[in-house]
């Protein structure tokens, strides 16, 4: 209660909720839910060799639980997309907003599987489930490394090949925070992911680009030369990002 001119007033509560939302029309909450749906989340997508299955420990977006209104909504931008020979799709992903990041906890042979099946996979996948935005490892990048798609012994063939692979993609990052290899143990929380992960501008992308042991002037090169080859084909922006 506070006190005013001799009387007294009451000291309105902190609002902890929206409770009129169910009471807007159908058609502003329909909207509402399409804006939510549309935000852009950092899937970390993973791959087991022995069950030869892609998956993530990351949760559901929340529209799809929220109600049967909002899953109704959610299902029209969100697909189970992943699967394998072995495995039906079971991984929710939007492909007109996700970012899809390798690296943090796989295996070089992990990753280069996932790749290698993305490449085998390319021309017959969906839209709804071709990968527009791809982040990975900064070790991923080094051309030393065995397991990077732009690896020194892969030659500069390779660059072109990962641009077939992911023929849809808008956007490669390379995100810093994980310059070495997985090794199985437990992550930092430097290197963890969690549902709330996301990447922001780093900026040392100019200190990346003249390191002679990382291909990302390589990369940016390579595809600025294809794309003058063939200007209807798209080739993606490269950037330099890191987790928030």
């Amino acid at each position: 209660m506070t006190e005013t001119e001799g009387s007294t007033m009451p000291t309105p509560a902190a609002l902890l909720k929206f409770t009129k939302f169910p009471e807007l029309p159908t058609e502003m909450r329909l909207k509402i839910w399409a804006y939510a749906a549309k935000t852009q989340r950092l899937l970390e997508l993973q791959y087991c060799i022995v069950d030869r299955k892609f998956f993530t420990f990351q949760k559901l977006p929340a529209i799809l639980h929220i109600s049967q209104e909002s899953r109704g909504v959610g299902l029209s931008y969100y697909h189970l997309s992943f699967g394998t020979d072995k495995h039906p799709p079971d991984t929710y992903f939007n492909s007109d907003n996700d970012i899809i990041y390798f690296g943090s906890e796989q295996y070089g042979d992990e990753i280069d599987f996932m790749i290698r099946h993305f490449y085998k996979q390319s021309s017959s996948l969906e839209p709804r489930d071709q990968i527009q935005y791809l982040a990975l490892a900064e070790y991923l990048w080094q051309k030393d490394y065995d397991y990077s798609p732009f690896a020194t012994w892969r030659g500069n063939w390779s660059i072109k090949k990962f641009s077939r692979t992911f023929p849809h993609l808008r956007q490669l990052i390379s995100v810093q925070g994980r310059n070495v290899p997985f090794d199985g143990g437990e992550a930092s929380n430097e290197h963890s992911m969690s549902s709330g992960s996301s990447l922001v501008i780093s900026g040392s992308g100019y200190e990346l680009l003249r390191n002679p042991n990382i291909a990302l002037g390589d990369v940016i090169s390579t595809f600025r030369a294809a794309k003058q080859e063939s200007p209807p084909r798209q080739y993606p922006e490269v950037t330099v990002m890191r987790l928030l």
